[in-house]
């Protein structure tokens, strides 16, 4: 499969973003409820980098060679098996570590529930997964004729803008994300157009986003809006990649490059780490330095899950059986 240097860049980028807002904490402080600064700033950040990284899996999967059988195969490796053992650890901390956990529950029967049918903690892979078991089989069909992809994409808009379908097996959100993954077989087959229009547009762009997800969005409460703005964030992303990457020569840019693009191509791995990581940094800044501030809670909260997660990656690659068990 042809790699895409931007889109390991653009994995990395929205993953930093990830671990950025988990130091936005809800818990024990709730920051969003103390501070509305950050409340805008957790809102700005999660106003487009999830439906990013769908965007990006459509993209990918788009001109994806492999059956419909073997696709699905490879998901179970890739996302089942990862999903299943991290839920399985949180599963156990949660139960026998109540207070260490931002949401509990008081039964066996609630935690199963939640995960059976809600997706759990890690419910981008959940999400995902069952994305797949109904796109996989339509796979040929939608490789070719970019009309059958507008077709599904404007019946998944009409599905959950009508609100038909029912939030167990997160159906209506895989729905909504659904969207976004379609979307990525529509911009892979317009790439090169869309490419030289971002480059051509990069720091317009790239204002516009942060005007419309770091400012509007907050502001303007607009149902559609849910639709759009992500979409204006992720053209921004694109555009911030490609301002970094034509300067990667230089040494500063060039290490954020790297630095981002390692992020991004172990994107999977950093994302299975993140709740795990936020519990220790939480834990070890509030609870032991006693610091509440969020001007010092939020960067070194953010510091030491990069290092602990990054840490967590390159030790699981070296141990095969973390190695299967984390998707590697």
């Amino acid at each position: 499969m042809k790699r895409f240097e931007e889109i390991d860049f653009l994995k990395g980028f929205c993953m930093i973003l990830v671990f950025f807002q988990h130091s936005i904490l809800y818990f024990p402080i709730d920051f969003t409820k103390e501070y509305h600064w950050c409340w805008m700033l957790s809102h700005a950040i999660g106003s487009f980098f999830m439906p990013c990284f769908f965007l990006v899996s459509g993209f990918l999967f788009s001109k994806s060679t492999k059956s419909g059988n073997t696709v699905m195969k490879d998901k179970l490796k890739r996302i089942l098996v990862p999903y299943v053992f991290v839920c399985a650890i949180t599963f156990s901390v949660k139960l026998c570590v109540p207070q260490l956990a931002f949401s509990s529950y008081e039964s066996f029967g609630e935690y199963a529930k939640y995960y059976l049918l809600y997706g759990g903690d890690r419910w981008f892979l959940y999400v995902l997964f069952v994305i797949f078991l109904f796109v996989a089989p339509l796979k040929q069909l939608l490789q070719k004729n970019i009309c059958w992809v507008i077709g599904l994409l404007i019946m998944l808009f009409f599905l959950y803008y009508n609100s038909l379908l029912p939030y167990e097996f997160l159906l209506s959100k895989s729905c909504y994300m659904g969207i976004f993954f379609i979307s990525g077989f529509v911009v892979r087959e317009y790439y090169y157009q869309i490419k030289n229009f971002i480059l051509k547009y990069k720091w317009e762009i790239l204002l516009v986003s942060l005007f419309v997800n770091g400012w509007l969005f907050s502001r303007i409460n607009i149902y559609v809006l849910m639709y759009i703005v992500p979409y204006i964030g992720i053209l921004g992303s694109f555009s911030f990649a490609f301002i970094i990457l034509e300067r990667k020569r230089n040494h500063i840019y060039g290490f954020i490059s790297r630095a981002l693009t390692f992020v991004g191509v172990y994107s999977l791995q950093f994302y299975l780490f993140t709740g795990f990581v936020l519990v220790v940094a939480r834990t070890f800044v509030v609870n032991i330095l006693n610091f509440s501030n969020p001007i010092y809670v939020i960067p070194l909260v953010f510091l030491i899950q990069m290092v602990l997660a990054t840490m967590g990656v390159f030790a699981c690659k070296k141990v095969p059986l973390l190695n299967k068990a984390m998707g590697y």
